[in-house]
């Protein structure tokens, strides 16, 4: 799946989490830019060349329960990197604990 195709799918579920489609459009309408700072993950280039871009859910008392801001963050980070031409490859990862244990309830 193509990262664009990917962000489309993450707004896509957003959206439908919320029943709101209004989402789509903020979240398209969002900035994208370098170095941004992300509360509900952690967005680093590792590899030899850093040609491999990692995204680590980081809500761990949460065991990284999907939410709203979460989807939009992994949303804004995905496009940052597949507009970054040094990037080849996104690995999606979770906590220690989990991956991602559910919606979080107070997000539905």
């Amino acid at each position: 799946m193509a990262f664009s195709n990917f962000c489309k799918f993450s707004v896509n579920f957003v959206c439908k989490i919320q029943q709101n489609p209004c989402l789509s459009t903020r979240l398209s309408a969002r900035s994208v830019s370098s170095g941004t700072k992300y509360e509900n993950i952690l967005v680093e280039k590792r590899g030899a060349n850093g040609n491999v871009g990692f995204i680590t859910l980081n809500r761990p008392k949460s065991l990284n329960a999907l939410c709203t801001p979460l989807m939009e963050e992994l949303t804004s980070a995905t496009k940052e990197m597949d507009l970054d031409s040094s990037v080849g490859a996104i690995v999606l990862t979770g906590s220690e604990k989990a991956f991602a244990a559910e919606i979080g309830r107070a997000h539905v």
